[in-house]
């Protein structure tokens, strides 16, 4: 795990690190290599509430990439249905 990346809870070991900011959004730290899953992300990143509604799904998921975030959005159920939710893909 890079330094800079060792802050926030974790998910799903590598896969994400969610942090928590001060004007009440939560910031999601996207590790993992999935590439599908992270052209997803980009896709859908200024409407968080799109992953929310598909979080059943996710979560039954076999790939982890999906269900990881699956955990996400149970514990931060409120940030997503608000869009209170940053996703940061700019990770090496």
């Amino acid at each position: 795990m890079p330094e800079e990346f060792d802050y926030g809870r974790s998910y799903g070991g590598p896969s994400y690190r969610v942090v928590e900011h001060e004007d009440e959004t939560i910031e999601v730290v996207v590790l993992h290599k999935n590439s599908d899953f992270r052209k997803t992300i980009s896709r859908h990143v200024n409407d968080p509430n799109w992953f929310f509604r598909r979080r059943e799904a996710m979560a039954e998921s076999t790939i982890w990439a999906r269900s990881f975030l699956a955990e996400v959005m149970q514990d931060y159920e409120a940030h997503f249905k608000s869009g209170r939710v940053r996703f940061n893909l700019n990770t090496k």
